[in-house]
């Protein structure tokens, strides 16, 4: 979803470099050169979270407390793959990636347990038309029962959870200014966590209650005596066929229930686990920021006599933020209460309610086989649909294989063929897939390192065809294309982020990035050797006399031309002109930056995105002082 990072020093001795500075907001496509492999070692660590700062805010999904676990679970970093991840088959890479998706299992689970208690109950009717509507009422009648109480819960929750954060936007808003923003933006979000367990827990309590009032429905066969009166009737007939008035047309209907109830009960204490386990790391996070505060005034000229704050001065200057907590925790108990009065309590009241119904449909159903007034479905048609339920029955397994061919064709990839065997040497497939694995594990920002000069011209359009529909789908994804070089670049029209002098990576235009290089001893790029004619004249490139003013000229070195500074139009009469013939050059990805030779074999690249040339075709470009990044 998003990146950043503002202001961030670090902590480390060997650290490479001074300061990072980047933001990529929800659906941003960023690129970042490094061409440095010490910088790049060192700045990957600190995306994934391994480096621990010395100031500056570091926010991935507007979360603060970044770490190497937080990260593995929402970014994935796409590198080359090795040759022991090539033998692992694509499919099941894909699909067992889907399994570890929570809501995806969820859903997959309870559709598997809806279908295959259906068909059960189906099969347990034998045919019987009437047998076979009872069982289908008494399942809405449960399902209508259990959804609305579980909306009614849930908007409540949601309702209370909404007003607890406003409180705590307001209680945020009014701290004290002096309080270091670190320490004001976690003790938010640690309220909010707060907030979200005690109402999970409350949802929790709320399951677990519906689940031993619904298991009661299988109770009531007590409630109707019709099954004992036919098994003890004088009459042969109803007492050959009491299996007729048994209460039996609830027990597929309920278990099902039960069992996408569990499910959910599950997941919650799942849920709540990992929230407590965050909240932990909050508090964690929160006293050593409150430890580096109180450390910071004692620096302070009004508290140099003191050694150490005491603990009841400590927490006498948290006394806004013991407060907070201490409203929020009576504010939560008053929830909780209300949470228990209005809708846990009521539970059985409505069950047993809901069970009179049931009875009353049993009963009715009874009615019918004392008067002998049942329907059967012919023979062929019951078995139709017996073997139409039983194939709508999918395995979690089944589901996840679908669920990634869908995605495979919403995102426009081309690649079945591949995902259904176990070859993987297309570098654009392996692409692919872990996009696909990232997405199917929610992760929402995506690190490419070092692709693109992997990929052919077409591979790469392929990709980022790719990317602008999965972001159609998924609007709130981030991507980030981390190279080593400049020429790896796919679109050198926007600024980049890039590593300056000062060992700052920050957000810099391609034309600023491009003087930074040119300035250095290895650079090749655009570097035309010249000879000096006199103090200020020189002649360069098919011998054109060219006048230079306030450069320390030797009697030949090189000069370095800026390629996006070089034009085709004419801005001054000192300007050289000159025609240079386009040839070949795998050296830039962005196809907007075109290579020229001169007459006398000199190479210039240029930058336009305005004209498309061909091969041996002819240029007229305008190189002018302005394009000069350095001279030596």
């Amino acid at each position: 979803m998003s990146y950043k990072i503002k202001e961030l020093t670090f902590r480390s001795k060997k650290a490479t470099l001074n300061k990072v500075d980047l933001v990529v907001d929800d659906g941003q496509i960023v690129d970042i050169v490094i061409d440095n492999k010490e910088q790049m070692d060192f700045f990957k660590k600190v995306l994934l979270g391994k480096k621990k700062n010395n100031s500056g805010r570091f926010q991935i999904d507007d979360f603060d407390i970044i770490n190497r676990a937080y990260t593995r679970k929402h970014v994935e970093f796409i590198k080359r793959d090795t040759w022991f991840q090539r033998t692992i088959p694509s499919k099941w890479i894909l699909v067992l990636s889907l399994l570890f998706d929570q809501s995806f299992l969820r859903s997959a689970a309870d559709k598997y347990i809806e279908k295959k208690y259906e068909y059960l109950s189906l099969v347990a009717s034998k045919g019987e038309a009437n047998d076979k509507r009872l069982r289908q009422n008494i399942d809405n009648l449960i399902s209508k029962h259990i959804n609305t109480k579980i909306r009614e819960e849930q908007k409540a929750l949601n309702s209370a959870i909404s007003e607890q954060k406003k409180r705590n936007q307001e209680k945020f808003l009014a701290i004290p200014e002096q309080w270091p923003i670190q320490i004001r933006l976690l003790y938010k979000a640690r309220e909010n966590l707060e907030a979200e367990i005690r109402t999970a827990t409350l949802m929790l309590m709320f399951q677990q209650n519906l689940w031993d009032n619904i298991y009661t429905l299988n109770e009531l066969r007590d409630n109707c005596s019709c099954e004992y009166n036919a098994k003890h009737s004088s009459n042969k007939r109803l007492k050959k066929n009491w299996k007729k008035f048994a209460y039996k047309q609830t027990y597929y209907a309920v278990n099902k229930q039960l069992r996408v109830i569990s499910t959910k009960i599950a997941d919650l204490r799942i849920s709540i686990f990992s929230k407590k386990r965050k909240l932990n790391q909050f508090d964690h996070q929160i006293w050593f920021e409150f430890k580096k505060y109180f450390k910071s005034l004692l620096a302070l000229e009004e508290y140099k006599s003191k050694k150490r704050f005491t603990w009841t001065e400590q927490d006498e200057m948290r006394k806004y933020f013991l407060d907070w907590r201490n409203a929020n925790e009576n504010s939560l108990n008053e929830i909780e209460k209300n949470q228990r009065e209005l809708f846990i309590d009521p539970i059985r009241q409505t069950t047993q309610a809901l069970g009179g119904e049931i009875n009353f449909l049993i009963h009715q159903y009874h009615e019918r086989v004392l008067s002998d007034e049942l329907e059967y479905l012919e023979k062929h048609r019951f078995a139709m649909q017996k073997k139409q339920k039983k194939k709508e029955i999918k395995s979690v397994f089944k589901q996840a294989v679908e669920q990634m061919s869908t995605s495979v064709d919403k995102y426009n990839i081309k690649f079945e063929w591949f995902v259904k065997s176990s070859v993987k040497y297309l570098s654009l497939n392996i692409v692919y897939l872990k996009i696909l694995k990232a997405i199917n594990l929610k992760k929402k920002n995506i690190i490419f390192s070092n692709i693109t000069k992997h990929l052919s011209e077409k591979e790469l359009l392929q990709l980022l065809e790719t990317i602008k529909r999965i972001q159609e789908n998924h609007p709130f994804m981030t991507f980030i294309f981390l190279n080593d070089s400049i020429s790896d670049v796919y679109n050198l029209d926007k600024n980049i982020y890039f590593v300056n002098n000062k060992l700052e990576l920050k957000e810099l235009s391609t034309t600023d990035i491009f003087d930074i290089l040119l300035k250095r001893q290895e650079n090749n790029i655009n570097k035309i050797s010249y000879k000096k004619i006199s103090e200020n004249q020189i002649k360069i490139l098919n011998d054109s006399l060219w006048v230079l003013t306030n450069y320390d000229l030797k009697n030949s070195g090189f000069i370095s031309f800026n390629p996006l500074k070089i034009s085709p139009d004419i801005n001054n009469s000192s300007d050289l002109l000159l025609e240079v013939k386009i040839i070949k050059s795998k050296k830039f990805i962005d196809k907007s930056m075109w290579c020229g030779i001169t007459n006398d074999k000199q190479k210039i690249y240029f930058y336009d995105k305005k004209e498309s040339y061909m091969e041996n075709d002819v240029a007229l470009i305008v190189i002018n002082k302005n394009a000069i990044s350095n001279v030596n």
